[in-house]
């Protein structure tokens, strides 16, 4: 476990080494991610006893509420058998945040995220975001890449725990945050084998511990622009792969037995 620490400091330093050295004029504005999911706040339409069209309303103990955790409404569900859900297709070999704002009374309130394939055959284990007997509580995940995917189905409903259950969702977020941007731009592709070792390092190490996501969370926040200007620097390109990505994947490679299934 030493050296996998090791090995996770030594990426977060380099990447960190590499925020520094850009020049600032490589910090451009990207667009701004769109997000997957169809009226996230549940703020349409404007009667507030009827679901946004966008979502498939399950059960009758379920409506929108004025009680939001921002804009107008919230989705609100008070019995174990009614739920919201939506399907959106997403692409392979891309990374996803995922977040949700939940609030719950006597019960656990669930957003549960499921992946599928073409025929929508579960490709890993639901992911769930929840909180128990809350105010407003922003939780979020960021999901590991499958060749396969193709669905995304988001479940919102919950887990009675007393008299009155009540469940509140609102602001959630499926957007795609791309796959390994500098180590992209880098290799100048993103099929190269040496972008599956840092994919594979990513999804079974840094996404499964709090340190490790929250650098995840990071990098896909900060490296859009440096890829961008990294791509567009044939030199540069060539430094940034032999200098700071090939060590980093040959570390990766050599340490598998340690981090890998």
């Amino acid at each position: 476990m030493r050296k996998l620490g090791l090995i996770i400091l030594a990426v977060i330093l380099i990447f960190s080494a590499m925020l520094i050295l850009v020049p600032a004029n490589a910090q451009t504005p990207t667009p701004a991610p769109v997000n997957l999911v169809q009226n996230p706040g549940f703020e349409d339409p404007t009667n507030i006893a009827d679901p946004p069209t966008s979502w498939t309303a399950v059960g009758s103990s379920l409506e929108r509420n004025t009680d939001a955790n921002s804009g107008s409404y919230s989705g609100y569900v008070y019995a174990e058998d009614s739920y919201y859900t939506q399907t959106v297709i997403i692409s392979p070999i891309a990374a996803y945040k995922f977040s949700v704002y939940l609030k719950a009374s006597d019960a656990t309130a669930k957003a549960v995220l499921m992946i599928q394939d073409s025929n929508h055959v579960n490709l890993v284990a639901p992911l769930v975001l929840s909180t128990t007997n809350s105010a407003w509580t922003k939780k979020l995940t960021y999901l590991p890449t499958l060749n396969t995917a193709y669905y995304a189905v988001i479940t919102l409903d919950l887990e009675a725990s007393g008299a009155s259950p009540q469940a509140y969702f609102d602001d959630i977020v499926l957007i795609e945050k791309g796959g390994c941007f500098i180590a992209t731009a880098a290799y100048g592709s993103a099929t190269a084998q040496q972008l599956d070792v840092l994919r594979n390092f990513r999804d079974q190490v840094l996404l499964k511990n709090p340190v490790g996501a929250k650098f995840v969370e990071l990098y896909y926040d900060a490296s859009p622009p440096l890829a961008d200007y990294i791509s567009q620097h044939p030199v540069l390109r060539t430094v940034v792969r032999a200098v700071l990505i090939d060590p980093i994947v040959s570390i990766t490679r050599a340490t598998r037995a340690i981090w890998g299934d």
